[in-house]
């Protein structure tokens, strides 16, 4: 029991007891990772661009490789761009069609047009 990994499943924080690993109550940053793709995308191509500039010495060096993996990252980035963006917009469209069914429920049942 005198393990810091190790995680009791009950604490009294005020008898003094924590538990180690214990997560800050901070909204996330990016919750649908639109953002976090899109600046890995970018970064991915501003590193093509500058490896395809460098070709002639990454490939003096034998590292001519970093091109093909720059470029497969900007690559790979755009399908997860696109994938990111058309999974926000379903969420967005899907919470705007509850909250819209919810809206005319409530005014069905307050009208009594829903009978």
């Amino acid at each position: 029991m005198d393990s810091v990994t190790e995680l009791r499943p009950v604490h009294d924080p005020s008898r003094g007891e924590h538990h180690v690993l214990v997560q800050a109550p901070v909204a996330p940053v990016d919750a649908d990772g639109v953002m976090a793709s899109q600046l890995g995308t970018a970064a991915f191509g501003l590193l093509t661009i500058v490896a395809w500039w460098f070709r002639d010495a990454l490939e003096q060096r034998g590292d001519a490789w970093w091109l093909w993996t720059c470029l497969t990252g900007f690559l790979i980035g755009v399908a997860i761009v696109a994938f990111t963006r058309r999974r926000r917009a379903r969420t967005v469209s899907a919470a705007t069609g509850q909250s819209n069914k919810a809206l005319s429920t409530v005014t069905e049942s307050q009208t009594g047009s829903g009978r």
